[in-house]
């Protein structure tokens, strides 16, 4: 197992959980910047979680990806779009949470 991060979307706080749990674990962990991954590690088999613990598959990347790129030709256009939620404790638990859970469930 190695754990790949998208370094320019992920908080400083998961990052923070994923190097403890890479230390303790073991597992080897690579942050990747600028660069396009969510939708083409998911093909090739990986488990995706977002900085929030929610898992992404082959239907719901695609679906993010579609929304994604739906906002940013809003934003292009002068719309005012907002942004996400912030970050909070509770998001940073269950993110935790699930990689606890997706650590545990590892072949070895």
């Amino acid at each position: 197992m190695h754990i790949w991060v998208d370094a320019d979307a992920c908080p400083k706080p998961i990052k923070e959980i994923l190097f403890r749990a890479a230390t303790r674990t073991g597992i080897a962990l690579t942050l990747i910047a600028n660069q396009m991954l969510a939708a083409d590690v998911i093909a090739k088999g990986a488990k995706v979680l977002t900085p929030r613990g929610e898992p992404y598959d082959k239907g719901s990347i695609a679906a993010a990806l579609t929304l994604r790129n739906f906002m940013d030709t809003l934003r292009s256009t002068g719309v005012e779009t907002g942004g996400p939620a912030a970050f909070s404790a509770s998001d940073q638990h269950t993110f935790a949470r699930q990689l606890d859970r997706e650590l545990a469930g590892r072949k070895a």
